[in-house]
């Protein structure tokens, strides 16, 4: 029993001699109160009263608590064990003390921001078909805003405008069995397209030309009743009724020519088979195979322009066009035509 005594007798009293493990609070002034720490390196070899007068010159009256505070629970900081000289780079930390009505409060936190809900990234659209062949790269914009080129064997989706440049000319063929030619310096937009496989007895398309030229070969979707298959223009809305035709904007800047000869601004469109219906403010006019029709404004009728088939087909698309009596289709490059008789 007596060792057991010396020997905690002897653990406490190197628990005292040694540092303590944490710092008690600083000593209080009568009219302040302690409000944080401030650590202090010293540069030089500096005695501790001058150090903290220097630094709480303000309250003398706390000068020698708060050195016996220092020494007490820093003995390690001085050049010897009764100095009360501190140490080169010897880091302190002195308290410091304000009146109360001098401590502002600290503001309540901030609440938490409020996370802004997750918005689902919407889906692409639907594949509706492909690019077939290409001359070039053909540029697409996709309905969520996306930029890209296409090359050939690339899905196209609905919502996708595709463009041409001056030296690309594109096929695009749809699920349905659709063939879009698109001629140089053209856009379409492929703005509807419905299509089962499973139940065809309906079906939709809606295309529309926003500039250039276009060429469209009927798959399964017009070849039903109950289908719905359009394509807008500028000018006038077209009906499709299972057909292979052609249509063409001529603008200012388009340097459409006829014979040499620069071709009036408007809508040109042409048809090899089947049948479409132009439609406008002006009422619905109708082209069966072998017409070629022009609309010069939004409110016009279409008229007939037989000489403008070279504006709509290429010299093989012209020999599939059936030449009604009385038209004169001149061929591209104004050579010899069809049904024109001599010139």
């Amino acid at each position: 029993m007596t060792r057991l005594r010396a020997s905690l007798c002897m653990l406490s009293a190197l628990l005292l001699a040694g540092p303590a493990l944490a710092q008690p609070p600083p000593p209080a002034i009568e009219g302040y109160r302690f409000f944080a720490f401030l650590d202090v390196t010293t540069v030089i070899e500096e005695p501790l009263p001058n150090l903290i007068r220097r630094e709480m010159p303000e309250l003398p009256q706390a000068w020698y608590e708060v050195e016996k505070y220092i020494a007490t629970y820093n003995p390690e900081a001085f050049t010897a064990p009764r100095s009360r000289v501190v140490k080169t780079g010897t880091s302190l930390r002195l308290p410091l003390y304000r009146k109360p009505s001098e401590l502002v409060p600290m503001p309540p936190p901030l609440p938490p921001p409020v996370p802004e809900p997750l918005v689902a990234p919407k889906p692409l659209e639907s594949i509706i078909g492909a690019l077939v062949t290409a001359d070039g790269p053909v540029q697409v914009e996709g309905s969520l805003g996306q930029r890209h080129s296409l090359l050939a064997i690339d899905n196209v989706r609905r919502g996708d405008t595709l463009t041409t440049d001056a030296r690309t000319e594109a096929s695009v063929r749809l699920l349905d069995g659709t063939t879009l030619l698109l001629r140089v310096n053209s856009s379409v937009l492929l703005k509807e397209f419905r299509f089962s496989s499973k139940d065809a007895s309906v079906g939709a398309i809606n295309l529309k030309l926003l500039k250039g030229a276009v060429r469209t070969i009927s798959g399964m979707i017009p070849k039903n009743p109950a289908s719905q298959y359009a394509l807008d223009t500028p000018k006038a809305s077209l009906k499709v009724r299972g057909t292979d035709y052609a249509v063409r904007l001529c603008e200012a800047a388009d340097h459409c020519e006829i014979d040499g000869e620069p071709a009036a601004d408007g809508l040109y469109a042409g048809v090899l088979e089947g049948g479409i219906d132009l439609g406008n403010s002006a009422g619905s006019s109708p082209a069966e195979a072998g017409d070629v029709v022009r609309i010069d404004t939004p409110d016009a009728s279409a008229v007939p322009a037989p000489e403008a088939a070279s504006l709509l087909f290429n010299e093989e698309e012209l020999k599939l066009l059936p030449v009604k009596r009385g038209n004169c289709i001149r061929s591209v490059g104004g050579g010899d035509g069809f049904n024109c008789g001599p010139r």
